[in-house]
């Protein structure tokens, strides 16, 4: 899998590809590993659909293209996208089986350019800023909120997952029948995705989804779409807290 090395100690680097070099993998070491979180012994048989909100290089993608899953990876920065795609020009057997979305996700419907920036000056994570100038996203307002070695600012279009998940499943094969996994790693950034991506819950009816519920308020609004939509939650783990909602 392609990563970046700067050379650098974290948090001055990409802090998932400094994991990945040292351990040989980033938080799962395999695709069962999700609904493990949930209690489950495993993922359902037969593959379905993997829906990577803020992919970021690509690990969890991988894992479930490898898999058997069909995967859509959003992920905003150009940076990143460049790490999947060299990835998966190294393994051609599972590249058909991954588009790459180059859009940040929020809630409103009319799109908006915003600032994607490095969050805790960790080169390779990436937080939305939309309130900056559209005309000029990554000018000084923007840059002012991210310094040091590793301050990179991106301009970025939104656009909404339910707007995704239109243009990419809306006749795609058979996902009635099959598995539907979500993960959403988007620095805080997750309830506005939500907000914007309903269809997850009542068209794609997704089996688990996955998220960081290391803030209070990711964790107070998906327990508001867990008892909206019929989901519980499962148990905490990890140093970024990671949580599956699952379907009852």
């Amino acid at each position: 899998m392609a990563i970046r090395d700067t050379g650098r100690a974290p948090p001055h680097t990409d802090y998932v590809g400094f994991v990945i070099r040292q351990k040989g993998y980033w938080e799962v070491r395999e695709a069962h590993a999700v609904a493990q979180l949930a209690g489950h012994e495993g993922l359902p048989a037969g593959g379905g659909h993997f829906i990577d909100v803020g992919a970021h290089a690509g690990w969890y993608s991988f894992l479930f293209a490898f898999h058997g899953y069909a995967v859509l990876a959003i992920e905003p920065s150009a940076r990143n996208r460049l790490a999947m795609r060299a990835t998966l020009c190294m393994n051609p057997l599972i590249a058909p089986r991954v588009t790459i979305v180059p859009h940040a996700l929020g809630a409103e419907r009319a799109p908006r350019r915003c600032a994607l920036r490095t969050w805790n000056n960790a080169d390779g994570n990436g937080v939305l800023d939309c309130d900056v100038d559209s005309t000029s996203p990554c000018g000084t307002g923007a840059r002012a909120r991210c310094s040091g070695p590793a301050c990179v600012c991106e301009p970025v279009t939104t656009s909404t997952l339910n707007r995704v998940i239109q243009t990419h499943l809306a006749d795609g094969p058979s996902w009635r029948s099959s598995a539907v996994v979500a993960k959403l790693d988007v620095e805080g950034n997750e309830c506005a995705v939500l907000r914007g991506g309903s269809l997850l819950f009542t068209k794609l009816k997704a089996d688990y989804i996955q998220y960081e519920g290391l803030r209070a308020n990711t964790t107070a609004c998906m327990k508001r779409h867990a008892a909206r939509y019929g989901y519980r939650i499962g148990t905490a783990r990890g140093q970024d807290q990671n949580t599956v909602m699952y379907k009852i």
